[in-house]
């Protein structure tokens, strides 16, 4: 199920580590691997093989992560021990229901007597450096046991109790997440019992830089004021980087009358790391795209009614925003995340069901945030006129082949005179 691993970075005091460690009987021949790892959500026992060393010198150190790393079986006990036959075996859950919700799991093979004081974990954001010199396996568990395809990707469906954001109870029922007969994704809070039940779709890629588009097919300015639906980035092992969180948040945060919508880079309470917008429903449009582009300099956010097109009519543009500050993430492990939750866990001040649906949702790559710059110079000019000109009457345009090149720009699926018109609407702009 999973391999032993092992880094060797260079330098005087790593020789010097990985000569102690070969001398110790403990180089390259040792491996650890796990042969049975429990479900996400479930109780049971951890177990594992070593090899390659005398198991009676050695010791298995096993650590979980949920928000945060914890020693298993306990904080005061960290030690597994390796029976004669090399098999080990942990119970990774004596901390109970919340145990049962780890999205990692890692054991280490460490020779007797070099467990460290140092080594107790209770909630700690990382592990020490120093572990990653032993033999080691590791699992990343997605909090779901069930999965939908959405938009073309593949998406886990959370599940789990007292769970953030709230903390909520998230149910994978078809109740509470679902595609419908048009390919639209569904989010929904329930109440089938005692208990509100929350809703959340976790993507099994991870993106980086580049385009992320949210199409909504319903009005944000309904939803209950202790309700919030999330449209983001999220990465459970870099809380250096702020879990590289970059949000679409919608709701009032129980606060009636409130400004529906905001963009977030967190920490949310830095100063000048959240906007505040609201959305005008009273043309009648229901439909509501959201982009983010994603790059090193900057993040760059833009809302419109209708649906996404590439290059937005002024007239539709809610509101946009340029965030060039200093918590701007480096891309790594993060997945896209959408969610309809409860602040604090509280039941909705309605007491009613509450329902979002998403149309789509896309990733580009290339993607200018002007208008018309389909060159991705950051300027609209004959370039772009001329890459118009390559891909005149094209047809089969598509988010697959990024919209004939991102010469479609009304995303209609041919490349013709409205796209031209678009374009010279914003050259004449520049």
């Amino acid at each position: 199920m999973s391999v032993s691993k092992q880094r060797y970075p260079f330098g005087l005091l790593t020789l010097f580590l990985m000569c102690w460690l070969c001398t110790s009987g403990l180089c390259r021949s040792a491996q650890i691997q796990f042969t049975n790892v429990p479900p996400y959500g479930t109780y049971g026992n951890l177990t594992g093989q070593v090899s390659g060393v005398v198991y009676s010198n050695y010791k298995v150190l096993v650590y979980i992560y949920v928000y945060g790393w914890w020693n298993k079986p306990t904080w005061a006990n960290p030690l597994t021990t390796i029976n004669p036959d090399g098999s080990w075996t942990c119970n990774i859950t004596t901390g109970g229901s919340s145990d049962t919700l780890a999205t990692e799991i890692i054991a280490f093979l460490i020779p007797n007597g070099a467990y460290q004081s140092a080594w107790q974990m209770a909630g700690n954001a990382s592990l020490p450096s120093e572990l990653y010199f032993y033999p080691y396996a590791d699992i990343h568990r997605t909090p779901a046991n069930r999965a939908i395809q959405f938009a073309g990707h593949n998406w886990a469906v959370k599940v789990g109790d007292d769970m953030g954001p709230g903390p909520n109870h998230f149910s994978d029922s078809t109740s509470n997440v679902w595609i419908d007969g048009s390919g639209y994704l569904h989010l929904k809070i329930t109440h089938p019992n005692s208990n509100w039940y929350c809703s959340e779709i976790i993507s099994d890629e991870s993106f980086g830089y580049g385009t992320y588009v949210f199409t909504i097919q319903s009005r944000l300015d309904t939803l209950d004021t202790n309700i919030i639906l999330g449209l983001f980035t999220w990465d459970s092992y870099a809380p250096q980087f702020n879990y590289r969180e970059i949000d679409f948040e919608f709701g009032t945060w129980r606060n009636p009358g409130d400004d529906i919508g905001q963009y977030v880079i967190q920490p949310w309470d830095t100063a000048g790391n959240l906007y505040r917008f609201d959305i005008d429903y009273t043309g009648g449009t229901l439909t509501t795209t959201h982009v983010m582009t994603w790059r090193p300099d900057g993040i760059y956010f833009k809302s419109y009614y209708g649906n996404f097109v590439l290059a937005p009519a002024p007239e539709t543009i809610i509101r946009d925003w340029y965030y060039t500050g200093p918590d701007n993430p480096p891309p790594g492990g993060e997945n896209v995340r959408m969610n309809l939750w409860l602040i604090l866990g509280l039941p909705p001040t309605n007491n009613q069901e509450s329902e979002i649906v998403i149309k789509d949702f896309q990733f580009l790559t290339g993607i200018s945030d002007r208008p018309g710059d389909i060159s991705n110079d950051n300027a609209v000019n004959m370039k772009d006129l001329s890459l118009i000109s390559t891909h005149w009457q094209q047809t089969g345009c598509n988010k697959n082949n990024t919209w004939c090149s991102r010469t479609d720009l009304d995303c209609s699926g041919t490349v013709d005179i409205t796209d031209l018109r678009a374009f010279c609407l914003y050259w004449l702009q520049e």
